[in-house]
């Protein structure tokens, strides 16, 4: 539960990071940031942070981590709730989707 909780935290300062730089470009459709992408990267990189001692080196991981979640981002689109095939077989199994 902590560690979600830090994973959002950081998803929201990524996506104002990415807000703040972004605003004179005009999306298709509103954008938000890839959570499962921004998972894999907080779970690799919080314990090299967790482990460092000097606060200025945790402080520019911490920024690097930010920068490169708000990079991630995915298009939301309105009404995308198409039913679900049930076949024993799927083209893309969940197994095989894309996270970091």
């Amino acid at each position: 539960m902590y560690l979600y909780n830090i994973t959002t935290d950081m998803i929201r300062d990524a996506e104002k990071e990415h807000h703040r730089k972004n605003k004179h470009k005009k999306y298709k459709h509103p954008m938000r940031i890839n959570k499962n992408i921004a998972i894999g990267i907080i779970k690799e990189d919080l314990i090299r942070m967790a482990l460092e001692d000097d606060h200025q080196k945790r402080g520019q991981i911490f920024s690097e981590i930010i920068e490169t979640i708000a990079k991630n981002i995915i298009p939301i689109r309105e009404n995308r709730q198409y039913p679900r095939k049930k076949s024993p077989s799927t083209k893309y199994p969940t197994t095989k989707k894309r996270s970091f």
